[in-house]
């Protein structure tokens, strides 16, 4: 084979090489990151607490008396909750026109619940849907 197709061949593999670490590098900085793919940050790192407005609201709204509960309920809301991002398209309107009310906060709808945290992982209040 001629000179010039083992120079190419050497490009190629050395663009593949190059590729390779690049995303092995993203991958590395991904897991590093606090925050998740809708930016929120990770609740085992940084856990969720609740305001006593928060508290209040559960009790008035939701019927949840024990702290336990509460808890148990923001930290699953906040984990397993649905975002503007992961919503169908009626509900997704909502969360948008709700966030666009609380400027700076997370708003995740969770076994028809509205529940509000700000960015560093505090439940500010919660509501049942209409």
């Amino acid at each position: 084979m001629n000179f010039e197709f083992w120079i190419f061949i050497a490009i190629i593999v050395v663009m593949l090489i190059v590729i390779a670490i690049s995303k092995r590098e993203s991958i590395k900085e991904k897991e590093k990151s606090i925050y998740d793919d809708d930016g929120f940050l990770n609740p085992e790192t940084f856990p969720i607490a609740l305001t006593d407005h928060a508290r209040e609201r559960m009790r008035e709204r939701l019927g949840i008396k024990s702290e336990k509960k509460m808890e148990k309920l923001a930290h699953n809301a906040y984990k397993y909750g649905t975002s503007a991002r992961l919503a169908g398209k009626t509900l997704s309107k909502e969360i948008l026109r709700i966030q666009a009310k609380n400027e700076n906060s997370v708003v995740l709808v969770y076994q028809g619940t509205v529940f509000i945290f700000s960015k560093e992982n505090v439940l500010i209040t919660v509501y049942k849907m209409d």
